[in-house]
Parts: C-alpha cells; structure tokens; sequence
C-alpha cells in the first residue's frame, strides 16, 4: 500500500540546498507555487470546496502572470502546479503559458476536470511531469451527479481526453476520486470500479481522497460508510502492478484514530515559506487558507518580488499560529514537524539522508 509522503520528496537533492538556508535562519523563498490562473470552471459540483470563489473574479492578467513566471524563476522556484480555485485550461491560450514555464526549467503540474484536455493536448503532453483529473467516478450515472455540468457529453469527451493523452503522454496521469456521500447520493460504491476504469484506459494511479468541509475539517462518514471504503480500497489495491498504482493521504487513517482534529505541536508554519497559493484575488500561505481574506498576504498585480519581499508575507510567517488556526488535518502536518525541528536544532541537516527524487512537488 502507498500513501502520499511528502517528506521523501523533501528530504531529496532537489532541497538539499533550501534545507540548509532554512536550518541556518537564512533567507528562503517558496520553491512551489500553487497557481488558480482563472476561477471559470463549467462544472457546479455540490462538493467543491472552493464552490464561494468559482466564476467569481477575473482570469490574471497574462502581462502578470508571465511577470510572476520570470520573478519565481529568478528567486529559483522548482514547481508551479496549475490548478483551481477554477479549471486551469479554461484560461485563455494556457498551452503557451505551459511552455513558457517549461522553457524556464520549471516542473508543470495540473489539476484538471479534464474537460478541454483535447485542446491543449500536445502541450499538456510534453510539458507536464503530472497531470491528474478529477472524476470522481466509474459510471456516467455517478458522473453526471458529483460532476454537474451542461454539456451532457461531458464523461464520455472526459474518458476520450484521458485516452488520447495516455497514447502522447511524456509525464504521469492520474485519475482522482473524492469520496462523497451526501444525503442524495454516495459514491462509495464506485471506489474500485473506478480504480480498475483508470487501468484500463492506461492511468498511472489512481488516488482516492475523503471529503472535507468548507472549513477543511474531515467529512464525518457513518461506520458503515467507512467499513464501505475500506472494503473497496482493499480490493482497488490488489490493481497495483508495475504499470499502475493505487494511492491515497494518511488523512484517509485518520478516520482509525481517536478524533478527526489533528492537533498541532508547532506554533509557526515553516511549509509558508516552501509554497504558496497565487490567485487573481489574493496570494495564500496554502490552499486550506484560498480565499479567505484574513489570510491573504498580498496581489500578484504588485509583483511577486515585492510579495516574497514585502512586510505582509513576513508578518503572516509569523502570525499565523498552526495550533490555533488549523485544527483540521494537514497533509503537510509532518513536513512542518521536521522543518522545526530543523529550525529549533533538534535535527542536524548535516545528517540527513538525502535522496535522489524526481519529483519536486513537496
């Protein structure tokens, strides 16, 4: 079984020299930008978490993102994952804005509903290291209710556009599926038929997520539900090969512990300093905080030299309090524990072990 682990990418060559900067105190700048080029997207899903921002403010200018590519390269930025707060390929000719990126040395992510795949499919084929696709479900009758949206050819264009670029691809696919169970439909039946639908149409992995509230807290699941899950997990797992893997958060075991609050030790959130989330309504310390205007530390309008620079980001580093402001589960919980201790000397950066690891998406 593989859950994520974000520390193995962390503790890699690719951070060895962001790692010591920040043991030593020194000035460091994030090395991983979350970017919701657009807040357009042609789905109205129930369960989105960002449902109070989708198609609500204006795409980012094209003269400021490109601005934002040229300064985060400058400050050595490694990753910028395209995603939402919005579908990121409804942004207006987002093919260039990929190759851009890519012709700077910087790894490309995408987050997508999958829908307009196909018009951007040779640059998503080249340029990404990753893309994964939300669906949500095996069935076109499951699609149409965790997936709403007008075009009723939508699952089937979806499956096509994952097909087609499974044949071209150079980077991962994976096929995303957040389990939902609401008082008009549940999807937790459709865990394993949906794992063995992405091997079949040629994914890299299948990743399976829980819900979460608006305010981030875990989805509270009956015990039969839960007993569902993990019934069909087990079953999903037994598809991992060479070829194809089966994935999932430990946020998804924390349904075995004895509460759904994760409780922090720390006081301060070193990981805002490794990544941030840039919007065209704000710039976030990450994506639990998008949206939320107590937490926005700055426009991408005034610069992102001026924001990694600027008092807003420096007083939001240390303000922000982990033990009072994100009692939810954290899925950089861990990676906040070791750069602490770093930062507090209970660790020595001279003896860790570093890896080889492609992928720089901490």
């Amino acid at each position: 079984m593989r859950e994520l682990n974000f520390e193995n990418k962390l503790v890699s060559f690719n951070y060895k020299e962001w790692i010591e900067h920040f043991a030593e105190g020194d000035e460091c700048y994030p090395q991983i930008i979350e970017l919701d080029p657009t807040s357009k997207c042609m789905y109205s899903c129930d369960c989105c978490v960002n449902s109070d921002i989708i198609n609500k403010t204006e795409p980012i200018k094209r003269e400021d993102l490109l601005q934002l590519i040229d300064d985060f390269y400058q400050y050595g930025g490694k990753g910028i994952i395209f995603i939402g707060g919005g579908e990121p390929l409804m942004y207006p000719q987002i093919g260039d804005i990929f190759k851009y990126v890519y012709n700077k040395g910087i790894k490309i992510g995408i987050t997508t509903n999958g829908f307009l795949i196909d018009k951007y499919l040779t640059e998503i084929a080249d340029y990404s290291q990753w893309t994964r696709v939300s669906m949500d479900a095996a069935t076109e009758e499951m699609y149409k209710k965790v997936r709403p949206c007008k075009d009723n050819t939508a699952y089937k264009r979806v499956l096509e556009n994952c097909r087609k670029l499974v044949e071209i691809k150079k980077g991962v696919l994976g096929f995303s599926f957040l389990i939902i169970d609401s008082e008009s439909y549940s999807n937790v039946h459709e865990i394993y038929s949906a794992a063995y639908l992405a091997k079949q149409i040629g994914f890299d992995y299948f990743e399976v997520k829980p819900m979460v509230d608006k305010n981030h807290f875990l989805f509270h699941y009956s015990d039969y539900v839960l007993n569902s899950i993990f019934e069909q997990l087990d079953r999903a797992l037994q598809l991992n090969d060479s070829t194809f893997e089966v994935i999932y958060p430990d946020s998804l075991f924390q349904y075995k512990r004895e509460t759904l609050v994760q409780m922090k030790d720390y006081t301060e959130c070193p990981v805002m300093k490794l990544r941030c989330v840039v919007t065209n309504h704000g710039i976030y310390p990450c994506p639990y905080k998008r949206g939320y205007q107590k937490y926005n530390m700055g426009s991408i309008s005034n610069g992102y030299k001026n924001f990694v620079n600027g008092e807003e980001y420096k007083k939001a580093l240390k303000h922000l309090n982990p033990q009072v402001e994100c009692q939810f589960y954290c899925i950089r919980n861990d990676i906040n524990k070791m750069l602490n201790m770093l930062k507090n000397g209970h660790l020595d950066c001279r003896k860790l072990k570093y890896i080889d690891n492609k992928d720089v998406f901490v």
